[in-house]
């Protein structure tokens, strides 16, 4: 019975491990450096860079106002929302589909301007 026990300690102490580094090279995996290029870049399934780069977007590139948002992320999507469209940029990420295909909501990037079209805030939101 101790042997037992031995053998599933051994296991338990290369395994945890190996887990923890599977878990943290696929976080490095699905995030990645923004680029422009990347951001507008379109294929048949829409934008597949965005999903990837909108955490580093947000951390690092979002220090502007006016004309340069565009310059940086293009034409926003246009939505209808509550909130005032003079408040607020709106950027499609991505849709999640249900079971069934169906889309089930979409991801955006939504960014909140002042009077002067800079960027007080920017978050993730589902729609």
């Amino acid at each position: 019975m101790g042997e037992i026990k031995n053998k599933t300690f051994e296991y338990l102490k290369l395994g945890i491990p190996l887990v923890i580094v599977v878990f943290l090279f696929s976080m490095c995996v699905n995030k990645q450096e923004f680029s422009s290029d990347r951001w507008a870049f379109t294929d048949d399934d829409g934008y597949p860079y965005r999903k990837k780069i909108v955490g580093d977007l947000i951390d690092n590139h979002l220090n502007l106002c006016g004309n340069r948002i565009m310059e940086l992320l293009g034409e926003p999507t246009v939505i209808e929302s509550k909130k005032s469209q003079r408040d607020f940029i709106y950027y499609f990420i991505e849709t999640k589909n249900s079971l069934n295909f169906d889309p089930y909501y979409s991801n955006y990037l939504e960014l909140k301007i002042d009077k002067d079209s800079c960027i007080l805030q920017s978050k993730i939101v589902k729609l």
